[in-house]
C-alpha cells in the first residue's frame, strides 16, 4: 500500500544549519502555493490508491492555519483510498497553537512530530533555532490535551554548546513526558548554510552522544532504525516505506516519489514548481535497486527479509554479487541471520558504512 508526503516549504526564519527547501512566510505565497499543491494533488491521484500513511513534512507545516491545512490535505482525503492511516504532521514548538492542533485533529491527523532538537535554550539560540524550551513543552500539552497521543520530538547531536550531559538530561526529561516516539540525528553542517564555515560538530564527540541516547533509552524506545526510536507500536509507518522501498507519493516543491521503480522528482526551486515546471523520470537499474534494498533494509533493526529479496529481484541474496560480502560478515559476528532476517548486530551499527562498503 502506497505512502502520501506532502511538503510545505514556509517557516518563520531558516535554522543555521538547514539545508532544505523552504523560504519565509507569506500570506500571499501560501496561498499561491497552495492553490499548486491542491492542482497537483488531484492530477497525481487521478488513479484513486490505496494508501495508509500520509506525511505532511516541511519547512514548517505548523505555520499554516486551520483552512491552509485543510487546503492541503483535503485533495488528499478526497482522491485516495484511507487504510487505517497513520497521518503525521511536522511541526515547530512556537507556531503550535491549541487551535491548530484541534483542527488538525478533526481532518484526521494523528501524529505529530515536534522539531525539538535540543532542550537547551543556550543551545537552541546558538544553533538559530527560535523556539524555547517552554515553548516545547506547551505544545506536548496542546497536542496531548487535543487527544493525539502518537507523539514524535527530534533531537539533534553535536550541535554548538551541547554536551554529553545535556544530553544525558535532555533524554531523561523527555521519557518523563508523553511522547512515543524519537528521531536522534547527528549535525551535518551543509555546504550554503549560514553554519557552514562556522562551525563544524566533533564526530567523536557526536558518536558518544550517539552511545550516551542509545543507553538512555534502553528498552523503553528500542531502536528500530539507526536513528530513530520508539515505544512498541509507535514506529513512524510512513517512514518505514523510504527505508523497505514501498511505493509513495510526493506533493510539493522538492518532493520525491517512488512507483514502479522510477524515481520522481518536483523541481527544487518553489517559484519552478508553481509555475508548473515538469518533475524528472528517473528509473532505477536493476542493480540499483538491489543495492537500495540491502543498504535502506540494514538500516532497520529488523533487517531484510531474504525471501522478499528473491521474490522482488528473481534471485537468490546468496548467490548474487553481494553474496561475498555477506558471507564475510556473517563470520565476523556483524551480520546475523535469525530466520528470513538479515540484520546488523547492535554493536554493528556503529560500522555500518564499512559492512555496506564490503557488501556493495
Amino acid at each position: 500500500m502506497t505512502g502520501i508526503y506532502i511538503h510545505i516549504p514556509f517557516c518563520v526564519k531558516k535554522c543555521a544549519y538547514c539545508s532544505f527547501v523552504s523560504e519565509r512566510v507569506s500570506d500571499e505565497r501560501k496561498a499561491q502555493y497552495l492553490k499548486r499543491l491542491a492542482e497537483e494533488i488531484r492530477s497525481g491521484l487521478s488513479a484513486r490508491p490505496d494508501a495508509d500513511t500520509v506525511y505532511i513534512g516541511g519547512g514548517t507545516p505548523s505555520l499554516l492555519s486551520p483552512k491552509e491545512l485543510e487546503a492541503a490535505l483535503v485533495p488528499v482525503i478526497e482522491n485516495v483510498n484511507l487504510f487505517n492511516p497513520e497521518i503525521s504532521m511536522e511541526a515547530n514548538p512556537e507556531s503550535v497553537t491549541r487551535d491548530k492542533i484541534n483542527a488538525a485533529k478533526s481532518l484526521g491527523v494523528n501524529r505529530i512530530s515536534l522539531g525539538l532538537q535540543s532542550m537547551s535554550d543556550i543551545v537552541l539560540r546558538k544553533s538559530g533555532r527560535i523556539h524555547t524550551k517552554n515553548d516545547f513543552l506547551r505544545a506536548i500539552d496542546a497536542v496531548y490535551d487535543a487527544g493525539i497521543e502518537n507523539i514524535s520530538a527530534d533531537l539533534m547531536l553535536g550541535l554548538p554548546g551541547q554536551d554529553i550531559d545535556g544530553v544525558s538530561s535532555d533524554i531523561a526529561e523527555l521519557k518523563s513526558l508523553p511522547i512515543k516516539h524519537l528521531s536522534v540525528y547527528a549535525l551535518k553542517v551543509e555546504e550554503g548554510t549560514p553554519m557552514c564555515g562556522n562551525y563544524e560538530p566533533d564526530a567523536d564527540l557526536q558518536a558518544d552522544m550517539y552511545e550516551t541516547v542509545l543507553t538512555a533509552l534502553g528498552d523503553e524506545f528500542p531502536r528500530y532504525e539507526v536513528s530513530n526510536f520508539a515505544r512498541a507500536g509507535y514506529e513512524c509507518r510512513h517512514n518505514i516505506k523510504y527505508w523497505r522501498l514501498d511505493p509513495y507519493f510526493g506533493f510539493g516543491a522538492a518532493a520525491h516519489s517512488l512507483c514502479d521503480n522510477v524515481r520522481y522528482a518536483n523541481p527544487d526551486g518553489i517559484d519552478a514548481y508553481m509555475r508548473g515546471e515538469p518533475k524528472a523520470s528517473l528509473p532505477i537499474p536493476s542493480g540499483e535497486q538491489k543495492q537500495e534494498f540491502i543498504m535502506l533494509g540494514l538500516r532497520l533493526a529488523a533487517g531484510i527479509s531474504v525471501s522478499e529479496y528473491r521474490a522482488r529481484y528473481g534471485e537468490g541474496l546468496f548467490s548474487s554479487a553481494h553474496a561475498a560480502g555477506i558471507s564475510k560478515h556473517l563470520k565476523t559476528g556483524a551480520l546475523l541471520l535469525e530466520g528470513d532476517a538479515l540484520r546488523l548486530s547492535s554493536d554493528a551499527f556503529y560500522i555500518m558504512n564499512t559492512v555496506l562498503t564490503d557488501i556493495l
